[in-house]
């Protein structure tokens, strides 16, 4: 398991760390717009908003996307290495979101740690590499914001 710990009141950005407080990625995302990057080891991916997705990209081609299923969908699809899955929100209070592969098996869930929190438990499997990992963080984290918005 992995803990997105978030950098600070006014920032939108948190450090993936594991349970041995290793950082395996970060994420910096803009307080203005839903962008950021994602860095692992020194090498970075642009998480940007274009075309109704959520992409990450390097080098400007993306490598992972997120899309809403339908309108008023609950799901959204996310695309990475090869494969598509599903993002869905379960939690109606504190958010938890549950990632499963395309035949429907649960692969894992990003949940807000707290109700008043800004950390999320990433609890995604070994083999998704650290930057698809804090993808599907950010991902979660832009949503979360989005419904505060939308009932501020």
């Amino acid at each position: 398991m992995s803990t997105a710990r978030p950098h600070g009141v006014l920032q939108n950005g948190f450090d993936l760390v594991d349970d041995d407080e290793r950082v395996l990625a970060t994420f910096d995302g803009s307080v203005w717009g839903e962008r950021g990057t994602v860095t692992v080891a020194g090498r970075e991916w642009g998480f940007t908003r274009g075309a109704g997705r959520l992409l990450l990209t390097e080098a400007g081609r993306p490598v992972a996307h997120a899309r809403r299923r339908g309108l008023l969908s609950p799901s959204w699809e996310i695309g990475y290495d090869g494969r598509v899955g599903t993002l869905t929100k379960r939690g109606v209070r504190s958010p938890r979101y549950e990632l499963c592969d395309g035949a429907g098996t649960p692969l894992g869930a990003v949940a807000q740690r707290s109700w008043t929190g800004r950390a999320l438990d990433v609890r995604l499997p070994d083999a998704l590499r650290p930057e698809t990992q804090a993808f599907v963080a950010a991902v979660v984290l832009t949503l979360m914001r989005r419904a505060r918005s939308a009932g501020a």
